[in-house]
């Protein structure tokens, strides 16, 4: 399946998309700070400033 990440420091900002990987894989490191990263499962609540969603602070 495809996934799509974005990276926890909120300082960097990187968003992985369409990462082809099993469910059982392990989460990837960000490509650009190598912090972990979180799966992004609603696109639509994320703001461009901070990579934030409802609930995770702004």
């Amino acid at each position: 399946m495809r996934y799509d990440f974005y990276c926890k420091d909120e300082s960097c900002g990187e968003v992985l998309r369409d990462v082809d990987m099993l469910s059982t894989d392990p989460y990837p490191s960000c490509p650009k700070c190598g912090k972990p990263v979180e799966r992004l499962f609603d696109q639509q609540n994320i703001t461009l400033r901070g990579l934030t969603t409802p609930g995770r602070g702004s």
